[in-house]
C-alpha cells in the first residue's frame, strides 16, 4: 500500500445538539466549525488512518484517541500523552480438541527522530497461555483482562495505552468508561485502547508492534500444533473465563 492510498479517519462523539459542518485541518492540528462558524469541542475524539480495499470498503489501519480540546493528526503527538505503551494480541487454535489460546504482549518505546524517522525497539513480555476460553468470551478480551490484572496495571501511577487490533467500534465506549469488559467491569482510568490493524500500514510502529504480537502467538501456536512444547505444566484456572493457564517466557540472545 503506498502513501498516496492512506485517508484519514476521524472518530468523533459530540455533545447533544452539535453538528459539524466544516472540519479545518492546518499544522497537524483539526478544528470543528458548526454551520455559523463556531469551533465545537467533541466529547471524545480518536484520529486515524485507513484505506480503500478493492471492493470499497474503508477499512481503518490505526486509531488513537486525541485531545478534545486540541484534535492533533501527528501520531506522535497524540502518543506523547502516554507514559507506558503496551501492544497485545491474542490468537486461537484447537489442537486435539483443545482450544489453545495464546496472549502475546510487548512493551514498546518510540523516538521520533524526524518527521519522517522513528527510533522504534519493542521489548517482548512473558506470553500467556489458556486453554478452551468460556463459550461466548472472545480470546482477544481474556487476554486484555489477564495482562491488565495480572500486572496491576490499574495501580500504577503512569498514563497508559494498550494497543489492540480487537473490537474497534467499541473502543470508545470502553475508553469512555460506558461499557464493561466481563473479567474486569469498567476499563482502569489510567489505560485508553489504542487501535492498529496487524496490517498493511507498515510506516506505522503500532501496527508493527501488533504485526509482531500476532505473528508470535501464530508462531507459539503452530509449536504446540507440532508437538514442540511441553504444556503438563499448565495449572487449573481460578478464572471462569478459561480452563488451565500459563505463562510462556521469551527467549532474549
Amino acid at each position: 500500500m503506498s502513501t498516496e492510498d492512506r485517508y484519514g479517519n476521524l472518530v468523533l462523539v459530540l455533545k447533544d445538539g452539535d453538528q459539524v459542518a466544516t472540519t479545518v485541518e492546518e499544522n497537524d492540528f483539526i478544528t470543528l466549525l458548526d454551520s455559523s462558524g463556531k469551533q465545537i469541542f467533541p466529547e471524545y475524539c480518536q484520529v486515524g488512518l485507513g484505506y480503500h480495499t478493492a471492493k470499497g470498503k474503508f477499512k481503518v489501519t490505526n486509531s488513537v484517541p486525541s485531545n478534545n480540546e486540541s484534535i492533533s493528526t501527528n501520531l506522535y503527538e497524540l502518543l506523547s500523552k502516554y507514559d507506558v505503551l503496551y501492544a497485545i494480541d491474542t490468537n486461537k487454535k484447537v489442537i486435539n480438541g483443545v482450544e489453545y489460546c495464546i496472549s502475546n504482549r510487548m512493551h514498546l518505546q518510540l523516538e521520533l527522530l524526524s518527521p519522517q524517522y522513528w527510533e522504534f525497539k519493542l521489548t517482548r513480555l512473558p506470553a500467556y497461555v489458556f486453554t478452551n476460553p468460556t463459550k461466548g468470551e472472545h480470546e482477544e478480551k481474556i487476554g486484555w483482562v489477564q495482562f491488565i490484572c495480572s500486572e496491576q496495571l490499574a495501580n500504577k501511577n503512569v498514563r497508559i495505552g494498550l494497543v489492540t487490533d480487537h473490537e474497534l467500534g467499541y473502543l470508545p465506549l470502553f475508553n469512555r468508561r460506558q461499557k464493561e469488559i466481563t473479567g474486569m467491569g469498567l476499563l482502569p482510568e489510567n489505560i485508553e485502547f489504542i487501535y492498529a490493524s496487524a496490517d498493511r500500514d507498515k510506516g506505522s510502529p503500532l501496527n508493527k508492534a501488533i504485526m509482531s504480537c500476532d505473528t508470535d502467538s501464530n508462531k507459539l501456536l503452530n509449536q504446540i500444533a507440532l508437538g514442540k512444547m511441553n504444556l503438563t505444566d499448565l495449572s487449573e484456572s481460578s478464572s471462569s473465563l478459561y480452563e488451565q493457564s500459563g505463562i510462556l517466557c521469551p527467549k532474549y540472545n
